[in-house]
């Protein structure tokens, strides 16, 4: 047995549960496709040889051991209920986090974003003197592992702000892509995010934000909606640069025209890929 939970969908699998895990496959894994596979056209955002941040299939062998027929039932039940992937008519169940919410090494729980492909919860199943074993499979898109901490730093305009990224403490520590706020009144507001080894990611805007604007910058989902949840993309001025926080120091900053004393904020977790 594997000493630490796994959460999904609301359910907590493992120790002090009626659930056990017995093995995990596929987290160290490299994805199904490689780039250097097959020929494939080079797309935006890939180069060439091994593709270690593509897609990639997470194995969970789960156990349930239970002697009592209905509690064992019940168990069975709530492990369906979680991973069914039709959770209504003709609607798919959306990635949700499959988090490790315990393991004594680390300072706070962990996550994949992960949607289950494989409960393997045939009507039937095989149960010897009340134990059950058998998989369950997850496709995670993003093989990234993220910790469940939120940083974040808060700044006024005009007014940058120096943020560390630490990631002596994690191997393989890979690129944050961060969520900024950026909070009116302002003029053409430009947000940067400088590497102290070098290099400046960008974001200039050619707009009139307001008091009562908000506006939200998903440089993952490569996303700008205000406050009311309207897009701004066309906002956005040509060759600007997604921000990502990479191991070591960054200054942030927001400049601009016509701006108050409002606070921006950006905001990110540490991740790292296993492989």
């Amino acid at each position: 047995m594997l000493l630490r939970q796994l959460s999904y969908n609301g359910l907590v699998i493992g120790p002090s549960t009626d659930i056990g895990i017995t093995h995990l496959q596929g987290f160290r894994g490299l994805g199904d496709l490689r780039q250097s596979d097959v020929a494939v056209a080079r797309a935006d955002g890939f180069y060439p040889g091994v593709t270690f941040l593509g897609e990639r299939t997470l194995t969970i062998g789960v156990v349930i051991a239970i002697a009592d027929e209905t509690a064992r039932e019940s168990a069975f039940q709530s492990l369906s209920t979680a991973l069914w992937p039709i959770q209504q008519p003709g609607t798919l169940q959306a990635a949700g986090r499959l988090a490790f919410v315990l393991s004594p090494q680390w300072a706070y729980p962990r996550y994949v974003t992960a949607r289950c492909i494989k409960g393997d919860i045939d009507l039937d199943v095989l149960s010897t003197l009340g134990v059950s074993e058998f998989d369950i499979e997850f496709v995670a898109a993003d093989p990234l592992v993220y910790e469940d901490y939120l940083r974040s730093a808060s700044i006024a305009t005009d007014l940058p702000v120096h943020v560390e990224y630490s990631g002596s403490d994690i191997p393989n520590t890979g690129y944050s892509q961060p969520v900024i706020t950026v909070v009116g009144p302002i003029t053409n507001p430009v947000v940067n995010l400088d590497n102290d080894n070098g290099g400046t990611h960008t974001l200039a805007f050619s707009a009139a934000l307001s008091w009562a604007d908000v506006w939200t910058i998903d440089s993952k989902a490569r996303t700008i909606v205000d406050q009311n949840g309207n897009s701004q993309y066309a906002a956005l001025n040509p060759g600007s640069l997604w921000p990502t926080i990479t191991p070591g120091g960054h200054t942030f900053s927001v400049t601009g025209t016509g701006f108050g004393s409002q606070q921006h904020t950006i905001s990110w977790r540490k991740c790292w890929a296993w492989s």
